[in-house]
Formats: structure tokens, sequence, C-alpha cells
């Protein structure tokens, strides 16, 4: 999830939250595939993270809630 967070922060995939003293705050849609019977479907949530000004990010919330 980190190396898939860092790609997508690096081609600016996320969305800015708000800045505060500990960082600035973002958040990163993943996708969820799951198999019920013979239907596929597809969970999109988000994770909030903080981004450092050295270009690193950190998780700071593993789930945030449903895109929809």
């Amino acid at each position: 999830m980190e190396k898939q967070a860092k790609e997508k922060f690096d081609n600016g995939e996320y969305i800015l939250k708000y800045l505060d003293t500990k960082g600035q705050h973002l958040n990163i849609e993943f996708e969820l595939k799951g198999k019920r019977d013979k239907y596929e479907k597809v969970y999109i949530f988000y994770t909030g993270w903080i981004a450092y000004p050295n270009a690193k990010i950190k998780m700071a919330t593993p789930f945030g809630g449903w895109v929809e």
C-alpha cells in the first residue's frame, strides 16, 4: 500500500486537505476488488496521509471512508 501511495503521490493523484503543524494532509484513493459468487465488485476507498517537505509521505489514517 505504501508503494502504491508513493507512486500516486509522485504522479499528483491525491486530494489536498489541510495543513497543520504535523504537515500537509492529503487523501489517496485505492481500489479493492472482491468477488462474491460470480459477480466481481470494486470498492473504492481513501486513506489519509501526511506529506513532509522532503517529499516523503506517511500514513495517518488507514481507512478514511468510501468514495462514492
